[in-house]
């Protein structure tokens, strides 16, 4: 089976980077001619600007539908919206120069006078309050209204809607020249296509006065009437003939190209969603068996979870914190043998002592991750095939067939199939929401995360909620996600004199998905941040049982680590070490929502309890009991050193301890485990901090980056080193401000040269990663500054999403990838390290009104795009 067919949404999303990243560095160029317009090339024009070539043998079939049109009018016959009225009034005969005057009446939308200089007769409109405030709260983003008038011209190109070549061309100029109309953003039922927000577009290339129109993009966009600046660009406005008005704004293209951001944004985010789970996943030491392909590909061979189980397969490849069937079950058994170097027969046989703590399988959120997300995939997939088919549509009315030659009066306006698809798309969001949520409360909460501590928190429960605001703020996404899921189409109202009686909604719609995508890009990044925390959290404890199994070694009078490599012999001191190590974590485990001391304590008096049982059955039932008195009697001896330094003899291995050993386990070992785990508790955690604090770079320690998969390593690269948000350990150390309330104790674990304006709130670290380079929406004005203007070397970066196209390749996916693979191999080696910069940006923004304005591009690199990773998948 090839990857198209076995994973269709991974192609997607590889055709999409790639296309985006080539349109970045003037490697891409969109041919429209009607019928085979990509979503990816939609983006590219939208938002980066990629140039449009019309197909000019579809000259003809334009021609032929006009002289159709011509005849059909010139035999006396009435067309709809041509010799007649338009919508309730069709009944009305009319010549066609009063119909596209009488259209002017579609231009109702509400937009504030001091943007189009009405409120000053003469002024010019305030270019700056545009960006600053308008375009957020009463225009259509300029990437929507670029992709609607690419669209429009687009379905003309098909040669069913009878328009002239001159107007596809200056549609086409328009468009090269970045003029784009002020479109208000409501006011559209999508019933006879969007007719207001496309009557915009039309009068605007007739240089109708009243409409403003945008050249250029971002805070260099200039701002002016449609006349002005059709001038000052030397496109020489339209004079409508026959049916043009009405070709032009009787259309699903603006509810459409709006869908269609929305479409793309939410492939990046559902394909994050995935990679997130996977970390997830690592965090809490789950098993993989859930993702088994038996189970998808085999014993219920839904598609959409075969595709979501084997990205999490790969995501997963090389963790060393998952687990198999071959490997220890329980979440103490993993720890144990990541922090001892045991064998998985060891760390399953020392990983008994925890059974009736840990579950045997992972929770819902976790186990049943393929078919939770499965199904929205297949949907989200659906509303692709349905979009691809929409924005190669010829969506007007009436339309022309050239063969046999007929005027044929229909409804392909009503956009039901767009709302269905942004329908669906919403709902998608909504799923994803609530799978992570989920997850997001299992790991903070140390009843239920394996242990992992209360909230997060590095510092101590008591006195730190670290990630318990954001849960808050999880809980608040999730419910609107819930809500703005809800259909917008069944709340249609009867209009236009009851002509328009049923009307599909699907610019508001569209409008409600694009709000749903902005929601879920912030809980994207809430669940990023608290997982790549969950991670260093895992490693900074794995760390600790290292130290604390090195200082217990020492304590046994062992030579070496417990933890080198090679085969260590399984001696009576090597046993019971172990056993003690085991004993000591367990509580650390099950008791992560106390503070440190009381845990330490706790771990004390089990340890004890452990080498007691030990010490119980040399006595009564073991033959070879004189090897763990030894043992014993050599731990209590250090113990007693520990608790009393420079006041006992240093005793040589094996000596016997010269009081009652029952009476001195508890007297003396009970209070200096205790002692030994929080001093090095305390080490373990101060050393992570410090080095998570100061590193620059992917360093090869202090960092989970040796434990995890390739998946969670791209996340956690980005989110740490690409975008610098460190690790959170205190309010006191992370928030600015609060420096005068910490004492010295407190001030020990903050990073040596850190000075405050270098901290953030966990809210600032969330706004930069928003802000940052987790999705796809693109600018050509941000491309061509990087490309033309900033050459910063940045070669270290790579975005996540590159990150993402590079861990999911499988083998079968490199003939589709090495298409044209001389093209791909020259841009790639045409960019050089010092003209690169990271240029991703936040999904969502398309939503806010400056939807592509003033943001970061998707590819960093397309070296790195072109180049995927051909591993394949497990």
């Amino acid at each position: 089976m090839s990857t198209s067919e076995s994973s269709p949404q991974l192609v997607v999303v590889l055709d999409l980077l790639r296309t985006l990243s080539n349109a970045c560095y003037h490697q891409h160029s969109v041919r429209l001619d009607g019928k085979n317009l990509k979503l990816s090339d939609l983006l590219a024009v939208a938002r980066i600007g990629a140039a449009c070539q019309l197909d000019e043998s579809r000259k003809r079939a334009l021609a032929e539908s006009q002289a159709v049109l011509k005849r059909t009018l010139d035999s006396g016959k009435i067309v709809y919206g041509t010799n007649t009225m338009y919508g309730g009034n069709a009944a009305a005969r009319s010549d066609t120069n009063t119909v596209s005057h009488a259209l002017t009446a579609l231009l109702y939308g509400i937009l504030p006078a001091e943007l189009t200089g009405a409120d000053s007769p003469g002024s010019l409109p305030n270019t700056d309050h545009f960006e600053s405030t308008v375009a957020r709260m009463h225009a259509l983003p300029t990437a929507w209204v670029r992709a609607s008038m690419v669209l429009r011209l687009n379905s003309f190109l098909r040669g069913h809607s009878a328009v002239r070549w001159l107007l596809v061309e200056t549609l086409a100029k328009m468009i090269e020249a970045e003029i784009t109309p002020l479109i208000p953003s409501q006011g559209s039922i999508s019933a006879s296509g969007d007719l207001s927000p496309l009557a915009y577009v039309a009068y605007s290339m007739a240089g109708n006065p009243s409409v403003q129109v945008l050249r250029g993009k971002g805070p260099n966009a200039v701002l002016g009437s449609s006349a002005e600046t059709l001038r000052s660009a030397h496109i020489q406005p339209v004079k409508f003939s026959p049916k043009e008005v009405l070709a032009v704004t009787n259309g699903t293209s603006v509810s459409c190209a709006v869908a269609a951001h929305n479409l793309a944004d939410m492939h990046i985010l559902i394909m994050l969603a995935q990679l997130i789970t996977a970390a997830c996943a690592e965090a809490m030491l789950a098993c993989t068996d859930s993702f088994d392909a038996f189970l998808s590909d085999e014993c219920r061979p839904h598609p959409g979870q075969i595709e979501i189980a084997a990205n999490l397969r790969s995501f997963l490849q090389g963790s060393k914190l998952v687990h198999g069937n071959n490997a220890p079950a329980s979440p103490l058994g993993r720890c144990l043998q990541l922090a001892l170097a045991l064998s998985d027969a060891e760390a399953e046989e020392l990983s008994g002592i925890g059974m009736g703590f840990f579950l045997q399988q992972d929770r819902y959120p976790l186990r049943t991750a393929p078919q939770w997300l499965g199904p929205p995939l297949e949907d989200l997939m659906h509303a692709h095939r349905t979009l691809t088919i929409e924005i190669n549509s010829a969506t007007d009315n009436p339309l022309i067939a050239a063969d046999p030659p007929r005027v044929l009066h229909g409804g392909n306006f009503q956009a039901v199939a767009v709302t269905n698809a942004s329908e669906k798309t919403r709902d998608v969001a909504a799923y994803i929401g609530k799978l992570l949520f989920a997850q997001q409360e299992e790991l903070i909460n140390p009843a239920l995360s394996s242990g992992l501590p209360s909230n997060l928190t590095l510092g101590e429960p008591s006195a730190e909620g670290t990630f318990k605001g954001v849960s808050i703020g999880n809980a608040a996404l999730t419910s609107e996600l819930a809500y703005l899921a809800s259909r917008a189409n069944h709340f249609a109202q009867s209009a236009e004199m009851h002509n328009q009686s049923i009307n599909s909604l699907a610019l508001i719609s569209a409008r409600s998905t694009a709000a749903s995508v902005e929601t879920l890009t912030k809980l994207i990044c809430h669940s990023a941040l608290g997982v790549c925390q969950a991670l260093d959290l895992r490693a900074c404890f794995i760390l600790h049982l290292k130290l604390l199994g090195r200082h217990l070694s020492e304590w046994f009078g062992l030579l070496g680590d417990p933890t080198s490599a090679g085969p260590r012999p399984r001696d009576a001191a090597t046993l019971v070490l172990h056993k003690l190590v085991a004993a000591l974590t367990l509580p650390l485990m099950q008791n992560m929502a106390l503070d440190s001391i009381r845990r330490a304590e706790i771990a004390g008096a089990t340890g004890a309890r452990a080498i007691l049982n030990v010490l119980l059955q040399s006595n009564e039932f073991r033959s070879d009991g004189h090897a763990d008195k030894i043992a014993i009697a050599t731990l209590l001896w250090s113990a007693e050193g520990y608790l009393n330094p420079g006041r006992v003899r240093v005793p040589r291995v094996g000596d016997d301890y010269e009081i009652d050993r029952t009476e001195s386990i508890i007297r003396v070992l009970e209070p200096a485990l205790a002692r030994l785990v929080q001093d090095t508790f305390e080490q373990s955690r101060d050393a992570y901090f410090r080095a998570s604090r100061a590193r620059r770079g992917f360093p090869g320690e202090s960092t989970p980056l040796h434990l995890i998969g390739k998946g969670a390593a791209a996340l956690y690269g980005f989110v740490r080193f690409d975008l610098g948000i460190k690790m959170h350990r205190s309010v006191l150390l992370d928030q600015p401000g609060l420096e005068r309330d910490l004492t010295p104790a407190v001030a020990k674990g903050l990073a040596e040269g850190e000075s405050s304006d270098q901290r953030r709130s966990l809210g600032g670290d969330l706004s930069v990663l928003y802000e940052g380079h987790v999705a796809i929406n693109t600018t050509h004005q941000h491309c061509a500054r990087h490309r033309h203007e900033d050459r910063r070397s940045d070669a270290g970066r790579r975005d996540l999403t590159d990150q993402i196209g590079s861990n999911l390749k499988p083998d079968s996916q490199k003939s589709i990838l090495e298409q044209g693979k001389e093209k791909l191999d020259s841009a790639a080696s045409s960019l050089q390290p010092e003209s690169q910069k990271s240029t991703t940006q936040k999904i969502g923004d398309s939503v806010s009104g400056n939807s592509n304005e003033n943001q970061d591009s998707l590819l960093s690199k397309a070296k790195q795009t072109l180049g995927l990773d051909n591993s394949k998948s497990t």
